[in-house]
């Protein structure tokens, strides 16, 4: 994939999913648009969605030739994209909604052990953190995503360290055996609570 895209020699940040109203793409291109001067960084956004007409007139009128829009891809697909970055960029809207999310993409993510750039509050700030997956700032926090964004590309061993950490959570914390352990415990303790 990486060939195909011309993305052999580049640092792949990635952002997969849906391009909704609850993901801030517009701080996204504002910190690519900083990193435009690092040749070897290249953002790619799969997906589509309400916002996908937006991002490719945007990315045009920024002029991000860092920046390839591609379409959603097959589930199965996802896999194979992910494995061609380097680094998982997402960043969520201050919303209520958004506080309680914990995005697929970013579990996704942590799988593949891919680092984590995060801009946001709640349950998916606190993941980053206390996995030490990667590295959060606040919403809207341009400055400090482009930061750590800029960090990461110039440090493959950080990569690893912060992908492999964000795996372990993933099969400690996510594995289909940890959560159904933790159905099963809630179910038998809501048995028990019965009169």
């Amino acid at each position: 994939m990486r060939s195909a895209w011309s993305l052999d020699d580049k640092v792949v940040a990635a952002c997969v999913g849906t391009l909704s109203t609850v993901y801030d793409y517009e701080l996204l291109l504002d910190a690519v648009g900083r990193l435009a001067a690092r040749p070897e960084l290249h953002v790619l956004i799969v997906g589509d969605g309400s916002r996908k007409d937006w991002l490719q007139q945007e990315v045009a009128r920024r002029g991000l030739r860092n920046v390839t829009l591609l379409p959603a891809r097959p589930h199965h697909e996802i896999r194979g994209v992910l494995a061609a970055a380097d680094i998982a960029a997402l960043a969520l809207v201050p919303l209520p909604v958004t506080e309680g999310q914990l995005p697929v993409r970013l579990l996704e993510a942590m799988a593949m052990e891919l680092p984590i750039v995060f801009a946001g509050a709640g349950v998916a700030s606190q993941l980053v953190a206390e996995s030490a997956c990667g590295m959060a700032v606040r919403p809207g926090d341009v400055d400090g995503f482009t930061r750590i964004l800029d960090w990461l590309v110039d440090d493959p061993d950080l990569r690893q360290r912060l992908g492999r950490a964000g795996r372990q959570t993933i099969a400690l914390r996510f594995s289909r055996r940890a959560v159904a352990a933790k159905i099963e415990r809630a179910l038998l303790a809501a048995v028990e609570r019965q009169p």
